[in-house]
């Protein structure tokens, strides 16, 4: 299977598909999407997603998958080898989603360039948007996963929760949010950089980062 993976070095849902591509261990071609240069915006893009988001999956010729929960679905079911990103037990299924939404859902949207723009021209403003709504996800993330933490978001297996979870806290630092502020998501955090897969797929390590 030749999978290709379009994307963009310092989005967030990129960097959960890297990750997972990583941690199963599966081979994949890395295809750079710049989007400063409205690459994502091109006729050729739009063609693998009318969205023009980031990232784009090609699983087969010309058969193309977007939206992160649905990719790290499709590689869940497809290579069912570990870790399971989603547990194996239904009950933690539903949890473990439930958490990748907090930052799906209800974070990592609110506080884009795109919705920064709409929000204000003024750039502090916009950060202090993008703040104020990373602040009140990893604040919720923080209260409500205490119950089911370990080393990692769910006990001592990384899961599709630090997945999605380690990337917006990567945001947070940009935001100028101190992530000591949230301890047991700071503890989390470095558990998941000391491991090798986090760190081979994060922003800095990809062929198109800005050095």
């Amino acid at each position: 299977m030749n999978i290709k993976l379009f994307g963009y070095w310092r989005s967030s849902a990129s960097w959960r598909v890297r990750w997972a591509l990583e941690l199963k261990k599966i081979p994949y071609n890395y295809i750079p999407v710049n989007i400063l240069k409205g690459e994502h915006r091109e006729e050729a893009h739009l063609r693998r997603n009318v969205m023009g988001a980031l990232p784009v999956m090609e699983v087969a010729p010309e058969t193309y998958l977007s939206q992160s929960m649905a990719i790290l679905l499709w590689l869940e079911e497809n290579f069912a080898c570990e870790p399971m990103l989603f547990g194996r037990d239904r009950s933690q299924r539903y949890k473990i989603i439930e958490f990748c939404e907090i930052i799906n859902a209800d974070t990592a949207p609110l506080q884009t360039p795109r919705v920064q723009k709409i929000h204000s021209e003024d750039s502090s403003k916009k950060i202090e948007w993008a703040r104020h709504f990373t602040n009140n996800g990893l604040c919720a993330f923080e209260k409500g996963i205490k119950s089911y933490a370990g080393k990692f978001c769910f006990g001592d297996k990384i899961s599709a929760a630090d997945l999605f979870l380690i990337p917006q806290m990567y945001n947070a630092k940009r935001f100028s949010l101190e992530l000591n502020q949230y301890p047991l998501l700071y503890k989390i955090w470095d558990s998941c950089m000391a491991t090798q897969e986090c760190l081979s797929s994060s922003p800095e390590n990809q062929i198109d980062a800005l050095k």
